[in-house]
């Protein structure tokens, strides 16, 4: 479930926990150039245990297809969000195509 705020970008609502990094595309207060870079921001061990869908993907091996499907879903509604946060803050940074910039 995306929450979205008049005037604001998307963000993940409460329930669905996005790495630090992601969120910090949420941050206004930031400017759209640092939102940005800060998705590459090389920061402490936080990502190094992965996604927890990935890895549940990959600890059930098939064998479960509900999980399996539960991963499918979850990993494509991610890249959406993720990506249309990408996009808007590459249009507000000024990008000359903030569409490539963002897929």
């Amino acid at each position: 479930m995306t929450v979205r705020a008049p005037g604001s970008a998307s963000r993940p609502a409460k329930g669905d926990r996005a790495p630090r990094r992601e969120m910090a595309l949420n941050e206004r207060a930031l400017p759209p150039r640092e939102r940005l870079l800060s998705v590459f921001a090389d920061q402490d061990s936080e990502s190094l245990r992965g996604c927890p869908f990935h890895n549940a993907a990959v600890e059930t091996a098939g064998r479960l297809p509900a999980v399996q499907a539960a991963v499918a879903r979850h990993k494509q509604r991610h890249k959406h969000e993720f990506t249309q946060r990408l996009i808007e803050a590459a249009a507000e940074a000024g990008a000359a195509d903030p569409q490539a910039l963002g897929r």
